[in-house]
């Protein structure tokens, strides 16, 4: 009889210990979508862009939609990690009002003091120090991040999600840099969902998450979340 009820309150205790509502992801694939439907999501030309800079390793492409996750859910704060992308950079200073960056490399930092634009707040320190220092002051506001993973620091973006858990509990997007798309062999990658989802639980009560595929060669595939109170009845992110 102790056994039995043993075995029930494993079992009743699997049943309620991920209480994050997950959906099966949507896979947009850029590689195989006529890029004329991306620009429905885009208020003005975006391909002006080229003249600025050149984000996500070339793949403008990919503007329409972070455009769209910016004005849809009018976020004004932007958080940017890993190593220091001065296109990228560029791109997050003009489609937000405010971006927070970090460098850690004493050559890239100095370099991008150079490369930045007013409105981008730069740190010099391993990152997810500098994000428990930087969140606290944003913890009102909703914030967007886009997190690199650093080849050389394993560990350094589930140390960078521990510290989001603290202040922006469903109160954040996150996009993922260079992240598997699971069944494409084909794409390169330095993290998965998989090896994280178990931080995404404590982030959001409950999220839609979606792949982002480039059409550009070499740019790599992106892993978007959203949480899902901020989704309309259709539960699509874009």
């Amino acid at each position: 009889m102790k056994k039995l009820a043993f075995f029930f309150s494993i079992f009743v205790i699997g049943l309620f210990s991920h209480p994050t509502d997950v959906k099966s992801p949507d896979v947009i694939d850029l590689q195989h979508l006529d890029l004329e439907l991306s620009r429905k999501y885009s208020g003005e030309d975006w391909q002006g862009i080229e003249a600025i800079c050149r984000p996500f390793a070339g793949a403008l492409e990919l503007i329409p939609y972070f455009e769209a996750l910016q004005q849809k859910f009018q976020i004004q704060d932007a958080v940017m990690t890993g190593s220091w992308d001065s296109d990228t950079a560029c791109y997050l200073s003009i489609q937000f009002d405010n971006l927070y960056t970090m460098e850690s490399d004493p050559s890239s930092f100095q370099r991008a003091l150079y490369d930045r634009s007013s409105n981008v707040r730069l740190q010099f320190g391993f990152s997810p120090d500098m994000l428990k220092q930087l969140l606290p002051d944003l913890k009102d506001s909703p914030v967007f991040f886009y997190l690199g993973v650093q080849k050389n620091s394993p560990r350094s973006l589930r140390d960078e999600l521990q510290s989001i858990v603290t202040t922006h509990y469903n109160n954040c997007i996150i996009v993922i840099d260079d992240c598997q798309v699971p069944g494409r062999q084909d794409l390169s990658y330095e993290t998965s969902y998989e090896a994280i989802k178990f931080l995404l639980g404590k982030i959001y009560p409950s999220y839609l998450y979606c792949y982002l595929i480039p059409k550009t060669p070499g740019a790599k595939a992106k892993l978007v979340i959203v949480p899902r109170s901020w989704v309309g009845e259709d539960q699509k992110i874009f």
